[in-house]
């Protein structure tokens, strides 16, 4: 087979592997794409070699027939000789889900993986094709390629490189390694604007007639190290066939079972290198592309529309702080059927308007096999924060990542016996987890007989200390009083390996209005509830009604994190969604929707399709007319036209049916059923006991209730809505305080027939 690759804009002459490596980009602009099916590989054949030799298998297919050779010294060059790890990337399970660590390279960036060994592909090509000119490699960066870049390619004969970067656009620990390389080939220059511009530029570079005429008198050619080189998307393809086989080999997984693959990205290669994995025949289900705040690859994942004309943030997590993502057009030519003007269509609009948008069928294909998702800096804070250990006791060493418990100290741990179990308590930010992946520490440094973990946080002016007094004086557990008094802010209580019931019989024993059941480390709310229930409960889907969470009017950017951190998949909203200005800033979140019905023109969606544990699930807002004094559009006109929109695309169908009159509730119910998996009614704030399945199959409640203080009306304090009642004097409404409850609705669906077999109430006082 002969292996050549093209340009994704149709108008560059075909090349080798050893060209296309050396080259870097496309003559006309485009990016230099494999013009050959992929090759399937023999996952039996592979599952068990070392990471240099699995890496010579899958490049190898990308290169030559006598190039295998040469490959595997590079690759051994670049993973065998003590650079990584024996294991060079290992896997490691973290809850429900497993990490791939590719940190373990030199410059500890996961840009290492391939940079590591693009400098030695390039020395073979420049061989192979007998170039005596010396190549200058062109890189920017947004931080970690930069480094990586310069250390891979320092001092290799034959090149020179220079790396630019965002001046105040990388962190700082990455513009310290690279303004301190060394290396006789190296040069960094930092640039005023964004990596889009230092990208841009690159670009240019490489077409710039008047550069390329001085550098062939300088004896120099131009070459790029960034992902727009194919050589440095290629090896990124290793660890994902290496990640599959490490959960084969760790007897996590069975041959042949399908993942799914979340990655991190800004400028897409990664990404792009496990779809090339996938077409190489690994088991893969979807790919997951994960995004800051510059959340440009969600909502073109989600609309098939392009969007550069956007503000650019820099953000904490400056490596995805991209708005051009370049690798993309690389995707797009492979789901377009491979069509090279079409492609150049779209980049051409980009380049002049800042936008593009793929055709139907294009975007069809795009969607089947991705989807996407982002967090803004505050969600990416809490997440690191739920991993990462800001603050350790006496009882704990930190060590690269990992947590472990000392548990020479620990012996002198006040302890307790709960169900014949004994606890430790700890006033610590976090569980005492023998590492964060929760991994079995060796057996001889385990004292068997205690079971870690029993208590710590919520703390509001002291709430810890007074908690642990409490806890010791009503159930008898010992309590360290003392650590409680290093971190009285951020404490919060948690029970471990102990039972919902048990642990709400604590509850209702210590009567302590901030207590909340959870089962997972993070700082309590009502939403935490949803959580436990979807643990003790087996919970697919959480939908929460948040209209009212920001002290009953509206929702705010931090209420929407915090219930979204819990593990709920969609928000609702209502006739107070504009009640916080603040909503204006995420209203374009996927997993936040708006009444449907608001008329056309206003932010947000109405409705949004997600998927879960493989079916597809969508998820309308709509909002009643009937005592609600706001302009809508009919409900019933609207949902229906809805439904019959995205019917043939989904699975099942849940509506959140926003409205104040029980009739007009019932009648879309009945308007609906057959049509909807289940609808639930909000607003009113009274849970009613009229569930029901429908004669076609349609779950129904006419409204789940109200999550807020038990003796209040609907949430507000009583004494002034009674005053505002007894007067019709406007009175000023709060928020009741006091004892809270819980309210909401647990629907069981059959994935068969997508309809609903049982419909439970949940009240929790």
């Amino acid at each position: 087979m002969n292996k050549t690759y093209v340009s994704t804009r149709n108008h560059q002459d075909q090349i080798n592997f050893y060209q296309a490596i050396v080259q870097g980009i496309g003559d006309d602009g485009g990016l230099l794409v494999p013009n050959f099916d992929f090759q399937k590989l023999d996952l039996n054949k592979l599952v068990q070699l070392n990471y240099v030799d699995l890496a010579t298998e899958v490049i190898s297919t990308f290169v030559p027939e006598d190039g295998k050779e040469l490959i595997h010294q590079a690759c051994l060059n670049a993973y065998g000789k003590g650079l990584f790890p024996e294991i060079v990337v290992p896997v490691k399970k973290a809850g429900d889900v497993y990490v791939a660590e590719l940190f373990h390279g030199q410059t500890a960036a996961f840009k290492d993986m391939a940079l590591s060994l693009l400098p030695h592909l390039m020395t073979l090509s420049l061989k192979q094709l007998k170039e005596d000119r010396e190549v200058m490699i062109l890189a920017a960066t947004s931080g970690d390629t930069g480094k990586a870049a310069l250390e891979g390619f320092k001092d290799v004969e034959g090149t020179c490189i220079k790396v630019f970067y965002p001046l105040d656009g990388v962190s700082a620990i990455q513009q310290q390694q690279m303004v301190s390389q060394e290396g006789k080939n190296v040069k960094v220059v930092g640039i005023h604007g964004n990596f889009d511009d230092a990208q841009s530029a690159v670009k240019v570079a490489f077409g710039d007639k008047m550069l390329k005429e001085v550098s062939d008198q300088h004896h120099v050619f131009l070459s790029s190290a960034n992902s727009i080189n194919v050589g440095r998307l290629i090896p990124q393809i290793v660890y994902y066939f290496h990640s599959y086989f490490e959960l084969v080999r760790n007897k996590e997984i069975e041959m042949g079972d399908q993942v799914n693959f979340c990655v991190p990205s800004g400028n897409f290669g990664n990404c792009l290198a496990g779809w090339f994995a996938k077409n190489m025949g690994l088991p893969v289900n979807k790919f997951i592309t994960a995004s800051n705040k510059n959340n440009i690859l969600t909502d073109f994942f989600t609309t098939g529309k392009y969007d550069a004309n956007r503000e650019f943030f820099k953000t904490n997590a400056p490596a995805m702080d991209i708005l051009v993502s370049s690798n993309l057009e690389r995707l797009v030519w492979y789901m377009s059927g491979k069509d090279g003007d079409k492609v150049k269509e779209y980049m051409e609009k980009l380049k002049a308007d800042g936008i593009y948008e793929v055709d139907d069928e294009t975007f069809a294909r795009i969607q089947d096999q991705f989807k996407a998702g982002y967090l803004n800096e505050e969600e990416v804070l809490k997440t690191i924060n739920k991993l990462l250990p800001v603050q350790v006791n006496n009882y704990m060493t930190v060590k690269f990542g990992q947590v472990k418990l000392n548990v020479k100290n620990a012996k002198n741990i006040p302890e307790t016996t709960v169900d014949n179990k004994r606890y430790i308590i700890t006033s610590s930010l976090y569980s005492m987890y023998d590492s964060l992946y929760n991994e079995q520490q060796n057996k001889n440094e385990v004292n068997e007989n205690i079971i870690v973990d029993v208590l710590n946080a919520n703390g509001i002016n002291g709430y810890a200390r007074r908690t642990g007094e409490n806890i010791k004086n009503k159930l008898g557990m010992k309590y360290n009083a003392a650590n409680y008094e290093k971190n009285l802010e951020e404490s919060y209580i948690i029970l471990n390996d102990i039972s919902i019931e048990k642990a709400q019989d604590i509850v209702m024993q210590l009567n302590e209005k901030y207590f909340k059941i959870q089962q997972v480390p993070t700082i309590p709310t009502l939403a935490n509830i949803v959580v436990v229930l979807g643990q003790e409960k087996n919970i697919d889907f959480t939908i929460v009604n948040g209209e009212n969470s920001a002290e009953g009017m509206g929702i705010t950017e931090k209420n929407f994190n915090d219930i979204i951190s819990q593990g709920v998949d969609c928000v609702t909203m209502g006739n107070h969604t504009w009640g916080k200005k603040d909503i204006f800033k995420f209203i374009d979140n996927p997993k936040i929707i708006r009444p449907a019905n608001y008329p056309e023109g206003v932010v947000g969606k109405g409705y949004n399709i997600y998927e879960c544990k493989g079916k597809k699930i969508a998820v309308i807002n709509i909002m009643g007319r009937v005592d609600i004094n706001i302009l809508t559009e009919n409900p019933f006109l609207k949902v229906k036209k809805i439904i019959e929109k995205i019917q043939n695309q989904v699975d099942m169908i849940f509506i959140d049916f926003h409205a104040e009159a029980t009739a007009e509730k019932i009648a879309l119910g009945y308007f609906l059923d057959g049509k909807a998996t289940a609808i639930f009614g909000t607003h009113t704030h009274v849970q009613t006991a009229d569930e029901k399945i429908l004669p076609n199959g349609t779950g129904y409640i006419t409204d789940i209730g109200m999550t807020g203080p038990k003796y209040s009306v609907i949430g507000m304090d009583i004494k002034a809505s009674i005053k505002r009642f007894e007067t019709t004097l406007p009175e000023r409404y709060k928020i009741a305080e006091g004892k809270c409850i819980f309210n909401g609705v647990i629907f069981d669906v059959d994935d068969n027939t997508s309809k609903v077999t049982n419909i439970k109430r949940i009240y929790i006082d």
